[in-house]
């Protein structure tokens, strides 16, 4: 559903990609944007455009499940347009330790090669006394 990240760290800095993580839907890339599929009853349905035909277009709104479809008769279809939000949910990165986040980033940053210099351990923080 997202793009591979295993070369963001050559195109992108430190603060650019943390940037992405924080606030997902500042730069969407339309390779990766959601759709808004709005109907002639007027409803709208937004997630991921996962295949359209003569007869429908069957959307993912769950991007953690995209084996559950939502398939809107072709007829019914008024309009399409990209969603400017991020189909990664904000705060996502809110439960994540601070450990977490580094482990995140230095796999971003090296590609997730482990034998890059972004994946030297972390110095142990001091014995409580």
């Amino acid at each position: 559903i997202g793009p591979d990240l295993t070369g963001v760290g050559g195109r992108y800095g430190v603060r650019d990609i943390l940037d992405s993580i924080l606030s997902p839907s500042n730069v969407v890339s339309n390779l990766y944007a959601a759709m808004i599929v709005s109907t002639t009853d007027e409803k709208r349905y937004t997630g991921k455009i996962m295949y359209e035909d003569d007869k429908e277009v069957a959307l993912a709104e769950n991007v953690f499940d995209l084996t559950k479809l939502t398939k809107i008769p072709r007829a019914s279809v008024a309009d399409t347009e990209e969603s400017k939000v991020s189909l990664m949910p904000p705060g996502l990165i809110n439960a994540s330790s601070t450990e977490e986040i580094s482990d995140l980033l230095a796999f971003l940053i090296s590609g997730g090669d482990t034998a890059n210099r972004m994946f030297r351990p972390l110095p142990a923080a001091p014995a409580a006394k």
